[in-house]
């Protein structure tokens, strides 16, 4: 249940939760993304968009204070901020708000190369929908170099098998596959990702609740179309 500062607790009766609530604002902008969302989360959603926005401008305010503004680097957390507002663009920041977002996102642009490949896919996804098409262009460019590709397993990244477990593995390759259809790509080269991420679930399993919602999430977005049936049916 989400508490009255907008925010989100890991279980009833806990603290807020920054990470937590990310997810669900994150999981809540996919659904309308595919056309899957109910007007009935609009509120909620505005209220968890203002609590991290005001727990940026806390950190923020403070990373001032401490004068560390200067050899600050992006970290996962404030990717995700990102990630989630860029989901919503109606949602209208502070003037404040709006000063640490054009912060956290300048460091997009410097730090990308030192984020892992999956974190990389993510940023260019942020920029694309920011405007900013000449560096989001370089990062998937530079991604698309660093895939490996089979006829029968399909497209993946090498570093992506031995960052983490299978579920997270899952989750990355979801994620190129967003960046990569967002930026228009070829319906061949989505195929492919779209592939391997097939042939991981015939041959293992997608592991937790979240690898299959990121995995459904992908399959469903866009590329050919697997599901449907095409043949017409022949009586005898």
């Amino acid at each position: 249940q989400q508490l009255p500062n907008g925010a989100w607790s890991w279980f009833p009766g806990m603290e807020d939760n920054r990470g937590i609530t990310l997810e669900i604002v994150v999981g809540l902008g996919k659904l309308h993304a595919i056309g899957a969302g109910h007007g009935n989360t609009e509120e909620a959603i505005t209220k968890a968009l203002n609590y991290l926005e005001q727990e940026a401008i806390r950190e923020y305010q403070r990373m001032t204070d401490r004068r560390e503004l200067s050899g600050y680097v992006l970290n996962a957390l404030h990717l995700n901020y990102l990630y989630a507002l860029s989901f919503f663009d109606q949602f209208q920041l502070s003037p404040k708000g709006k000063e640490v977002s054009d912060f956290l996102t300048g460091h997009l642009v410097s730090d990308w190369m030192h984020l892992s490949h999956d974190a990389q896919a993510r940023a260019a996804l942020i920029l694309l929908r920011k405007g900013d098409t000449a560096t989001a262009t370089r990062i998937l460019s530079s991604l698309k170099e660093k895939s490996l590709s089979d006829p029968l397993l399909g497209r993946w990244w090498k570093a992506s098998l031995n960052d983490g477990n299978s579920a997270q593995r899952i989750e990355a390759q979801a994620m190129f596959i967003e960046a990569f259809e967002e930026a228009g790509y070829d319906i061949a080269w989505i195929d492919s990702m779209r592939q391997w991420l097939l042939t991981q679930k015939q041959t293992n399993r997608w592991e937790t609740s979240r690898a299959t919602a990121e995995a459904v999430y992908a399959l469903l977005r866009r590329g050919t179309d697997w599901l449907s049936e095409n043949q017409s049916v022949v009586v005898n």
